[in-house]
């Protein structure tokens, strides 16, 4: 009785070390997986670094290059805009005297058309006093016209006084010594009538004369009129020609006025791009200096990741040692194979086939898989752990919180996006440390897309029915 009590106290003890020593395996497989995980997750950021570092070596060359380039055009731009400073300072030289030039020549034009103005009233006086002229000599040769005509009349006077000396002269003859004095009277009045006939024949020349000079005159003083009238037009044909001249002037002064203040303001730019352009390459020269630092601390990095490449290389090679060791444990350990419960496994997969039907699931919004899957997990014992993803692999909600931060690269994730209801071999939790089962099936959308999916992990060991 006594031995078969110790018997029975050494199986319940080999039956707790062993419990203790599956509870040991366990925890250091989940362990092992999750050097694993790290290993991988290790590699997966050397292999990023070394792509970096080789991108990044690449593009710093690149941009020393570059930048050599640019300091070069910097260089030659400086050159060109002092070239263009030059110019500009000597266009604006130019252009002020153009300017001078424009404001003394538009000033003598003013001169000049004051001058002729002056002219133009002086021979609009002198064609004033011309035509006054010809009115008096028109006066004069009407006055000559008249004189004409009273000599006419003197003529015939004397004609006549003449005929009537002749008459007396024979009527004197007739009346003998009784007529001798009538004979004077009629010879002196004979002799004056021929004085008169002389002097008339004289005044008639002169009057010839003076009626031909007086239509010469008037002649001249018509063609002097019209002479001064076209020189008064040509003068002002001249002033409004050197009017029309004085504008382009003004207008060039204008320019010459802009043009100097575009200059200026050229230069004033061109100095303000020298410094900026000095500033840049001053600039590029530090950047260059601080790639060629970045180019050789790369190098340095590139050293280093291969150093961690290596390193990951060894961690992984110990984390596979581990597993194979924990698994040749964990295969000594338990004694017999773990059975699962067909029945059980297709109800949890219809439980969760069912839960992502329901309306608060196909809304993916994570206020509403919050409420509804921790209400699940607390009805359904069955299960561990419950979460739901978005097409594009982040979680939507997770209880417990998620390890990942994306689940794109598992294979649950991959199937239930798929269209397919997936369901894991037997592996060791890492939440529970225990033997578990992963169920995850896609999420529909209300036009049959699949919109999400939805895993859970299965708890094997025996519990109650309900969670109270």
């Amino acid at each position: 009785m006594w031995k078969r009590g110790r018997r029975e106290q050494r199986e319940d003890l080999n039956s707790d070390r062993v419990e203790k020593l599956r509870d040991f395996v366990y925890a250091s497989r989940v362990a092992a997986d999750r050097l694993a995980a790290v290993v991988r997750q290790v590699d997966a950021c050397t292999e990023d670094l070394h792509r970096i570092a080789e991108n990044t070596s690449n593009l710093q060359a690149a941009i020393h290059s570059q930048g050599q380039a640019a300091l070069a055009d910097l260089q030659k731009t400086a050159v060109a805009t002092q070239e263009v400073s030059a110019a500009a300072d000597s266009i604006t030289t130019s252009v002020n005297h153009i300017r001078q030039q424009s404001e003394a020549t538009h000033q003598r034009l003013e001169e000049v058309v004051s001058s002729l103005s002056i002219v133009e009233r002086a021979m609009e006086d002198v064609t004033a006093k011309v035509g006054e002229i010809r009115s008096h000599i028109q006066g004069f040769a009407h006055q000559a016209g008249q004189i004409q005509e009273i000599h006419q009349i003197i003529q015939k006077t004397v004609s006549q006084t003449t005929l009537l000396a002749l008459n007396a002269g024979i009527e004197a003859a007739r009346a003998a010594d009784h007529g001798k004095g009538f004979a004077v009277v009629a010879a002196e009045i004979r002799k004056l009538a021929e004085q008169g006939r002389t002097a008339l024949t004289r005044s008639s020349d002169i009057l010839v004369e003076l009626e031909s000079d007086m239509q010469a005159m008037l002649q001249a003083a018509e063609s002097g009129e019209m002479a001064v009238k076209d020189g008064v037009d040509q003068v002002t044909r001249v002033i409004k020609r050197i009017v029309s001249l004085a504008d382009p002037f003004s207008q060039v002064n204008r320019w010459s006025i802009a043009t100097s203040e575009a200059s200026r303001r050229q230069s004033a730019l061109t100095a303000q791009t020298n410094r900026q352009t000095a500033q840049a390459a001053s600039a590029i020269e530090g950047v260059i200096a601080d790639v060629g630092t970045i180019l050789h601390d790369m190098n340095q990095q590139g050293r280093h990741i291969e150093a961690l490449r290596i390193l990951g290389n060894h961690l992984r090679e110990t984390s596979n040692d581990l597993i194979r060791a924990f698994d040749a444990i964990a295969g000594w350990v338990q004694n017999n194979p773990l059975a699962i419960d067909t029945h059980r496994l297709t109800a949890c997969r219809d439980l969760l086939i069912s839960l992502s039907r329901e309306p608060e699931i196909k809304e993916m919004k994570p206020e509403f898989h919050r409420r509804r899957l921790q209400v699940f997990l607390h009805e359904q014992p069955d299960f561990e752990a419950i979460w739901s993803n978005s097409p594009d692999g982040s979680f939507v909600f997770s209880e417990p919180p998620a390890g990942l931060v994306n689940a794109k690269e598992r294979q649950w994730w991959i199937q239930a996006m798929g269209g397919n209801v997936y369901i894991s071999e037997p592996y060791v939790s890492a939440i529970s440390h225990r033997p578990t089962i992963t169920i995850a099936v896609p999420i529909y959308g209300e036009l049959g897309n699949i919109i999400g999916c939805l895993g859970a992990d299965l708890d094997l060991r025996e519990k109650p029915a309900t969670r109270q």
